[in-house]
C-alpha cells in the first residue's frame, strides 16, 4: 500500500512539474515569424534558465526513462548541437547517465553530400554526415559523437522538434551502425496548420513510441511577435 501511494504522489509531482513547464514555455515564448512557424524562448535557448531544465530532466527522467525495460535502457545521453547539449547535461545530472560529447561542423562547399554515417574505433567517434538545417536554410552539417560504441542504445536530446527531420538522420544513421536511439524533447510544434506542417513529433510519435516530448506547442496567437500555445499532454 505504501508503495502503490509513493507511486501516486510521485506522479502527481512529476505531472505538476510538467505543468509548470508548459507554462513557462506558454508565457515567455514569442512568435518571431509565423509563416514559418519560427518561434523563441530565451529561457530554453538564448539565456537558459536552469530551473527550466532541471524539471524538465526530472520529468523525462521519472515519465519516460523510468517505465522502460532493463534492456532498453540507455547507457548514455547525448545532445544534438548545438541546442541539445544543455537538457543532455541536465538529464545526465539527474539520472547518472554518461554524458556523450557532441560538436556541429558546416559542410562549406560540399552542399550535395550525400548522407553518411561512420564509427572511427581507433577514436571513439561516430559522424553523421549530410545534415541539413531547418533554421538554417541551405546549409548542411557534420554532426560528431564522442564516446558512442555500436550496439549501445542512447538518449538523444534536443530543445525543439519541429518538421522531425534531424531526429529521422540521426535515427536513420545510428542504426545504420548499430546503435538504439530514443529521443527527448523539452518543446515539440505540432503545427499542422503551416505549409509545410511543422508535426515531426506527432509522426515520430505515432511511428514508434521512442520519443517523448516534456511540453507540446499546439498553436501560435497573435501572429508575428505574439505568443504560443503549450501544453503538457502528450499525443497518444
Amino acid at each position: 500500500m505504501t508503495e502503490r501511494i509513493y507511486r501516486k504522489y510521485e506522479q502527481a509531482r512529476l505531472l505538476e512539474m510538467r505543468r509548470s513547464v508548459a507554462e513557462y514555455i506558454g508565457r515567455t515564448t514569442r512568435v518571431k515569424d509565423y509563416n514559418s512557424g519560427y518561434v523563441v524562448c530565451e529561457g530554453l535557448n538564448h539565456a537558459v534558465d536552469p530551473t527550466l531544465l532541471y524539471e524538465s530532466a526530472q520529468v523525462i527522467a521519472g515519465t519516460f526513462l523510468a517505465p522502460l525495460p532493463s534492456e532498453l535502457q540507455p547507457s548514455m545521453v547525448i545532445g544534438v548541437p548545438n541546442r541539445g547539449r544543455e537538457l543532455a547535461v541536465a538529464i545526465g545530472l539527474e539520472t547518472g547517465l554518461t554524458i556523450g560529447v557532441t560538436e556541429r561542423m558546416e559542410m562549406n562547399g560540399d552542399l550535395d553530400k550525400e548522407f553518411q554515417a561512420s564509427y572511427d574505433g581507433a577514436s571513439d567517434i561516430v559522424t553523421i554526415a549530410g545534415i541539413r538545417s531547418f533554421t538554417k536554410p541551405g546549409k548542411v552539417f557534420t554532426h560528431s559523437i564522442r564516446g558512442v560504441q555500436p550496439g549501445s542504445t542512447i538518449l538523444v536530446a534536443d530543445d525543439f522538434s519541429a518538421t522531425g527531420h534531424v531526429t529521422e538522420q540521426y535515427e536513420r544513421g545510428l542504426e545504420l551502425l548499430g546503435i538504439t536511439p530514443f529521443f527527448v524533447y523539452l518543446a515539440a510544434k505540432d503545427f499542422d496548420f503551416l505549409n509545410p506542417p511543422q508535426i515531426g513529433y506527432r509522426l515520430n510519435r505515432k511511428k514508434s513510441k521512442r520519443v517523448f516530448t516534456v511540453v507540446l506547442i499546439t498553436n501560435m496567437v497573435g501572429g508575428t511577435g505574439g505568443k504560443v500555445i503549450a501544453t503538457p499532454e502528450d499525443i497518444y
